[in-house]
């Protein structure tokens, strides 16, 4: 219509402007690092389609800009036990994890101590994202979550000397 083309791909589709300007969009799940190979017939009227022309294909660059995810850490509640460790599995609360990557977390309490209820922080201890470049697929955030540890009981027995 207004010499805008647009082509469908396996993984997205290639839209080229009336001047050769292009861009191309990726489809939302499909896996990162493949190649999508678009074809084009010319026809110009010519029994011998595009017999008309002479084709020079050239390279061209482009941009892949990180997909965002943000990883947030999971409400956790426990005992003292003089550690930080939390039994919680932070979460992706928004972006996507693309077919083909695989995502590994944990998390941790920032403090030991009891801090009342929900005054303690929960961070994302650590992630691994596994994309075949590096994680560097992703720009990722990490919001911490509240938690509470709350006090361990303790038991003291008083032992009775009898004194000389």
């Amino acid at each position: 219509p207004n010499g805008v083309v647009t082509i469908d791909g396996v993984y997205g589709k290639l839209t080229i402007g009336p001047n050769g300007d292009y861009s191309y969009t990726r489809n939302p799940g499909t896996p990162g690092g493949v190649d999508d190979v678009f074809t084009y017939t010319l026809t110009d009227g010519n029994p011998v389609a595009g017999g008309n022309y002479a084709v020079t294909l050239q390279p061209a660059t482009g941009t892949i800009t990180p997909a965002p995810l943000t990883i947030t850490a999971v409400s956790d509640s426990r005992k003292y036990n003089g550690t930080t460790v939390s039994s919680g599995t932070p979460m992706v609360t928004s972006g996507t994890v693309y077919t083909g990557d695989t995502l590994t977390t944990s998390q941790a309490f920032a403090s030991k101590n009891v801090l009342g209820v929900n005054g303690s922080t929960l961070n994302v201890a650590g992630y691994t994202l596994t994309d075949g470049n590096g994680g560097n697929n992703y720009t990722v955030s990490t919001p911490t979550a509240l938690g509470t540890i709350t006090k361990a009981a303790l038991t003291m027995q008083a032992s009775r000397q009898v004194l000389p």
